[in-house]
Parts: C-alpha cells; sequence; structure tokens
C-alpha cells in the first residue's frame, strides 16, 4: 500500500554525471524543499531487507533504522544531532513500519529539522528501484 504523506516528494533521478546533483541543489534552495546529501538507501538496502527479518517486530526495524540513520556517508546529514536520541526521533516521523516507512521518516525528519514542509532524494541508482 502506498504511503501518503501530508507534502509529495520530490525525487531526481537520472545517470550518473547527468547534472542530478546540479538540480537537487537547484530544488533544495526552494524554501520549501530540503533536499540531503545523496542517501544511497534503495541500493544499500532494498535488495537485502529479507536479512532483517519481520520489520513489524520492534527490534527489526530498529535494527534497519539504526543503519539507515547512522550509516550515512555524512553522519546524520551534518546536522548537529543527540546520537543516543536521534534514532527514536527519527521513527517518530514513520507512516508505518516498514522499509519505506523508515526511508520516508529519516527525510521527513530531515525535512523538519531545516524547518522546510516538503523533502526531497537524489539517488541516480533509484531508477533502478
Amino acid at each position: 500500500m502506498a504511503i501518503l504523506l501530508k507534502e509529495r516528494p520530490v525525487f531526481t533521478m537520472g545517470y550518473e554525471r547527468s547534472g542530478t546533483t546540479m538540480l537537487m541543489l537547484m530544488i533544495g534552495a526552494h524554501p520549501r524543499i530540503a533536499v540531503p546529501e545523496v542517501t544511497w538507501y534503495y541500493p544499500r538496502f532494498r535488495p537485502y531487507l529479507y536479512t532483517y527479518g519481520d520489520l513489524s517486530k520492534e527490534e527489526n526495524l530498529r535494527t534497519l533504522a539504526g543503519e539507515m540513520v547512522f550509516g550515512l556517508m555524512v553522519p546524520f546529514f551534518g546536522l548537529k544531532v543527540n546520537p543516543r536520541t536521534v534514532l527514536d526521533e527519527v521513527l517518530n516521523y514513520a507512516p508505518e513500519r516498514s522499509f519505506a516507512g523508515i526511508f520516508a521518516a529519516v527525510l521527513t525528519w530531515y525535512a523538519a529539522t531545516e524547518k522546510k514542509p516538503r523533502w526531497g532524494e537524489k539517488c541516480p541508482q533509484n531508477v533502478f528501484h
């Protein structure tokens, strides 16, 4: 089932070296849209979701969410956060207990931290997912 958010996200996809980073920066300059660094969530986690088990179980969900939150190339998108509470903060934004829910939660949390109501995401490899 699709996740319905108050504000529709913006996804930028395209081949590497095709200008997607510049487009991401231009969209992220909009006063209502927050676009963080490339997360690589789909290519890094989606193929291996089966290894996390049933995500309706809190322990499994927190393991996946922790790896997604703490595994960014630039920790926490460069924001100053409390590492002890950031996972709970992010999970409070999860619209459902699933990979898509965590994905949306991380980016909604980022947008809220940047005081913007809408988020965008850019990853060249998303075109395959």
